[in-house]
Formats: structure tokens, sequence, C-alpha cells
């Protein structure tokens, strides 16, 4: 009777102590507002109605990840992080939520992202240049990339998008297309 009550009170503690590991060890961990979730939302049904695969590079926890298998459930969706703990979170939430998503620790710049028609981009805008390099290189025509906050120093968004009217330059969102 009480076993499924301490199963939860088990996955609580173990995501807790989770969280709390990786903000020791130093980890960067934003989540992307709900706000700027539900406008991702839009985008790719505009730009990307047909899209069967989204990639999240730099998902964290899974939460941006988790809203658009919500919203979007015929995505196949890949979360990719180079933290252990938050693809531990990520996985527990996703488990927790019965939502079918794939996390996986890996290093961004060694994702094959050929498969990808909708990539979400997260990240200090230190890594951008070179993710715009591997990207133009490797996406099939027709994918789009969305970036929040940063964006790539030579491509050219074909819209962008602001989330947050008082945080302008925080809350933005740069959309491109592979063409």
């Amino acid at each position: 009777m009480y076993e499924p009550i301490l199963v939860l009170f088990w996955m609580v503690g173990l995501t807790y102590f989770i969280f709390l590991g990786d903000n020791i060890l130093g980890g960067i961990s934003t989540s992307t507002q709900m706000r700027t979730r539900k406008k991702i939302y839009e985008i790719v049904r505009k730009h990307a109605p047909h899209a069967k695969t989204f990639y999240d590079l730099g998902c964290s926890k899974g939460t941006l990840t988790l809203t658009i298998k919500k919203l979007l459930p015929h995505l196949t969706i890949y979360g990719f992080d180079n933290s252990k703990w938050r693809i531990v979170l990520a996985k527990t939430k996703a488990i927790i939520l019965n939502k079918p998503i794939f996390f996986v620790y890996q290093d961004i710049f060694e994702i094959n992202v050929q498969k990808a028609d909708v990539v979400f981009i997260y990240l200090p805008r230190e890594l951008l240049p070179r993710l715009e390099k591997k990207l133009l290189a490797e996406l099939s025509l027709g994918a789009i990339v969305i970036t929040n906050t940063g964006f790539f120093p030579n491509w050219k968004p074909i819209t962008t998008h602001i989330t947050h009217p008082n945080k302008e330059a925080y809350q933005k969102l740069f959309v491109y297309l592979k063409s």
C-alpha cells in the first residue's frame, strides 16, 4: 500500500540530490522560461510543420524538451548535455512524467546533427561561432535552428522574436533556416 509513495519520495529525494550536486559542481543550468517555450512551439509549428526530430543542444535538466514533447507529441526529441547530473535529472523527470525523450550525455560538438529537423540552442555565446560552422556543415536543407539570447556571427536569421518585452536583450529568439 505504501510502496508507490515510498518510490515517489525516493525519486523526489534523488532528483533533489542530483540538482544540488550539479549546482555544487558548478554546472551552468539555465531553464528556458515558459513564455519562451510557448514561442518555440509556435515557431516550430510555423517554420517546420512537418518536422519529425527535435534536438536540444545543452538541454540542462530537460525543461524545454519536456514542454515541447507535451505540445508536439509526434516529435522524436533528443536532449544533449555535457553534465551527467543534468542528464540523470532530465531522464528522471521524463520517466516520472511518462514522456519518451532521449537524453544523451555527450559533448555537443561530437553529435551528428544530420537527422535533426529542428535544433534549439541556449548556450554561452562563446560557443556559437563554432556551433554555427558545425550546423551549416552538417544540417540537412530545410532544417531550422532556434537560438535563445545569443546569435550566430555570420548566419542571418530569417526572423527574431522578443519573448519578454522588458528584457529584450535577454529573452530574444533567433530563427535560422538551413538553405
